[in-house]
């Protein structure tokens, strides 16, 4: 029996897991994942993928300044309580975040696109295999595009392997 892909949609919040297709299975090379100008399979090939988006009343490039900053990231996620940069903040940049039960979680900037003339933009981190989270295979991507009408959307695309997806 082949599943392409199971899906569990509520509000803006997407889970997809996918499995191996009969192609895959007879050795035809699926289409390759691109989020953002991202090329996801050259970073991992984790089955599991969360998507999150939201509209935001501010430009692309205003939208990924504040989503790229290591600095801002305090502020819109409570459950982190300090950062620590290593590097220059684009790609190959180390950011370790201290969360609020004492907990550190790593992630290395893996791509790092801003947006020009108003056009969308990408940020994307891997975490560290030692994660908290249970993630292996991690890969996160933030795309930033235009709005119809103004304004960003921003959409959130979460790749991994899980220790309790069977």
């Amino acid at each position: 029996m082949r599943i392409n892909t199971a899906a569990l949609v509520a509000g803006a919040i997407t889970l997809s897991v996918s499995t191996p297709s009969l192609a895959q299975n007879q050795r035809q090379s699926p289409p390759p994942r691109v989020v953002g100008g991202v090329q996801v399979d050259q970073v991992t090939q984790a089955p599991l993928r969360v998507v999150r988006g939201i509209y935001l009343n501010a430009t692309p490039a205003e939208t990924f300044d504040v989503v790229s900053s290591a600095d801002r990231f305090v502020e819109f996620v409570d459950m982190v309580d300090s950062v620590r940069v290593s590097g220059s903040g684009d790609r190959g940049t180390t950011r370790t975040f201290r969360l609020a039960n004492g907990a550190q979680v790593a992630e290395r900037v893996v791509a790092y696109n801003e947006p020009r003339d108003d056009a969308g933009g990408s940020f994307a981190f891997s975490l560290a295999p030692d994660n908290p989270f249970g993630m292996s295979d991690h890969l996160a991507v933030l795309d930033v595009q235009p709005a119809e009408g103004g304004g960003a959307y921003l959409q959130i695309h979460h790749f991994f392997n899980h220790e309790d997806a069977a």
